[in-house]
């Protein structure tokens, strides 16, 4: 087989720390770039995200609060010329037209045309009169309309007769002097030329005043960015210079939406102004149809864009600014890019290293080997090698070095281990008491003596009363501390020569041996283990008393074997607790027919 040196020369190399270098070097620079790609470009992602997003939401809350008071005082005045129209011009055209052109109100701020529609949606008077081609449609079924005959204002859209151009129609309801409703006052507003849209088209050196007010948009984003947003409308200083801001700087597109008629009212494309909505084209606008209000990345005409959707004041509308999103992502591609240059280039530097410096910092390492297999072959006496360098290599020679010193210190440990496990075989772990394989060792010692004068002996049977109750309402780790208290007091009540052993759980037994008066001496000694167990036990900052119930089983001639006097215990501690717990009970005062796997509940 020619080719087996050359595979197993390969299958060495494989196992060299030169190749596990290169091997940890490119999964650290794939691992690397996972993380730039997976985890940073993701991360500043979304970050870059949520700074654009909480822009764009300060820009719409500004805007929807600019419309809103524009709104506001156009519903005021309307509100103001219907109470104060005389009841004669509510039905004479001239009376009405007169009373407009003497009214100083009406021009401030401005009214494009003031209406005077009668119940029936009749026009009464009309300043300035109104094209040939027509109004804003059948007054009694406008939406408006209908509205404002049941409240005091009511607010809707329609587009301008003669040039096409959205406006805004408040409507009020004139009431007469039995405060019954007469007629209607309609004001119409032009939307862009009065300034409620704010145009998109003008320019100024306040664009940043609004959105560079650092600790305004840190504000907003560590307290909410609505209450900094309404602190920040309410400077009027930062108002009056964000009026004439270039909004093409941070929105691509502005859009004014009335819900209840389902179309736009506004945009900065005109060519959607009083255009209605058609579902399905806009998730998100879908969405702020339904009632949302804030954030989101939606696809409109198969562009992906931010939008922010905020409520305008006082009114049902909406305003949405839009961003592209590929301006957004801009800063994320151009990160994208940097990050696979460093990972290139860090590859190649992390490749030159492995293959250049690593095997000259590797071959003290070489040569110490040798050294030691020479001393393994026995052609170097066993003797500390010696340390020229205070690197790693160096570390290791001294780690050879001490690994001598540290074999005896290994050994001894293991005989302390060994002297550990012997005692746990005989022992219970948490008490330290003697466990039952210990018992039935001494329970049968004690039997080969029962028939010497001194080798009587008593086994008494020692259940906790409502142990369980503790374990169950504080946990095991208070079960065990109380536990751990009682096997201290049962040591205490017995003699040296005495067994205490614990069976498990909250099951005792204590082997009494050279007894000169059995039964008086085991009910003496259980007495006292019974006042001894009722003292208080206190755990976790917790006092608990306990009783117990004994169960007494004495050593006689007639005893056979180490379990019959175990069963014989039992059956009287059994005894016990039915006789009411905290009892102590002898085997020849018990019922003999119960069975010694029958137990009372603890």
């Amino acid at each position: 087989m020619p080719c087996q040196p050359q595979k197993a020369r390969w299958t060495m190399a494989f196992q060299t720390l030169k190749f596990r270098f290169i091997a940890i070097s490119l999964a650290v620079v794939g691992a690397g770039a996972a993380l730039r790609f997976g985890v940073a470009v993701p991360y500043t992602q979304a970050q870059i995200e949520e700074l654009v997003a909480n822009q764009q939401l300060v820009l719409a809350a500004y805007i929807a609060h600019d419309i809103g008071r524009g709104i506001s005082a156009r519903r005021e005045l309307i509100e103001h010329l219907a109470a104060t129209l005389p009841q004669p011009a509510v039905s004479d055209t001239r009376q009405f037209n007169e009373w407009v052109d003497e009214h100083p109100a009406i021009r401030q701020p401005s009214v494009d045309r003031l209406l005077l529609i009668d119940l029936a949606g009749k026009v009464i008077g009309s300043s300035p009169a109104l094209p040939a081609t027509g109004g804003y449609g059948p007054y009694r079924e406008m939406p408006w309309f209908q509205a404002a005959l049941k409240s005091p204002t009511a607010i809707g859209t329609g587009l301008e007769p003669d040039t096409n151009t959205p406006v805004a129609i408040i409507a009020a309801r004139v009431q007469g002097s039995t405060q019954r409703t007469t007629a209607v006052l309609v004001g119409v507003f032009p939307l862009s030329s009065s300034g409620l849209l704010v145009s998109l088209q003008h320019a100024s050196d306040a664009a940043g005043k609004l959105f560079a007010k650092t600790s305004d948009i840190t504000e907003a984003n560590k307290h909410g960015l609505l209450n900094a947003t309404n602190r920040l409308l309410s400077n009027t200083a930062a108002i009056a210079d964000a009026r004439s801001y270039d909004f093409s700087h941070t929105a691509d597109r502005l859009l004014l939406v009335s819900p209840r008629d389902r179309s736009f009212i506004d945009s900065s494309d005109p060519s959607l102004s009083i255009k209605p909505i058609t579902p399905g084209e806009n998730p998100l606008l879908d969405r702020a149809m339904a009632g949302y209000r804030g954030t989101g990345i939606t696809t409109v005409n198969g562009v992906k864009e931010m939008q922010a959707i905020v409520n305008v004041p006082d009114t049902e509308w909406f305003v949405i600014t839009s961003l592209p999103a590929k301006e957004i992502l801009q800063p994320v591609r151009s990160l994208t890019y940097t990050a696979l240059k460093g990972t290139l280039f860090g590859l190649i530097g992390i490749l030159l290293f492995v293959l250049f410096i690593i095997p000259r910092m590797l071959r003290p390492l070489n040569t110490t080997a040798v050294a030691m297999r020479d001393i393994a072959d026995g052609k170097r006496a066993l003797e500390p090698l010696p340390i020229r360098r205070q690197d790693e290599v160096g570390k290791l020679i001294l780690g050879f070095n001490y690994l001598v010193e540290r074999l005896r210190a290994k050994e001894e440990a293991l005989k302390d281990s060994e002297l550990r496990l012997s005692f746990l075989a005989h022992h219970d772990p948490l008490t330290g008491l003697y466990n039952r394989t210990m018992l039935e060792h001494r329970l049968s010692q004690e039997l080969d003596t029962t028939e010497h004068p001194r080798g009587r002996f008593a086994l008494l049977f020692c259940d906790l009363d409502g142990f369980k109750w503790i374990n169950d309402t504080y946990g095991h780790h208070v079960g065990d501390a109380v536990l751990i208290q009682l096997a201290g007091r049962f040591r205490q009540g017995c003699r040296a020569i005495d067994t205490v052993a614990r069976l498990g759980g909250d099951e005792f037994v204590v082997l009494l041996t050279q007894l000169a008066n059995p039964r008086e001496d085991a009910a003496r000694i259980a007495q006292h283990f019974l006042d001894a167990i009722g003292k208080p036990c206190v755990a976790d900052n917790n006092s608990f008393t306990l009783s117990i119930s004994i169960g007494i089983a004495l050593g006689t001639t007639g005893t056979t074997s180490g379990s019959q006097v175990l069963s014989q215990a039992d059956i009287a501690m059994y005894q016990a607790k039915r006789s009411g717990k905290n009892h102590i009970r002898f085997f020849d005062d018990a019922e003999p027919t119960i069975d010694a796997h029958t137990r009372a509940p603890t």
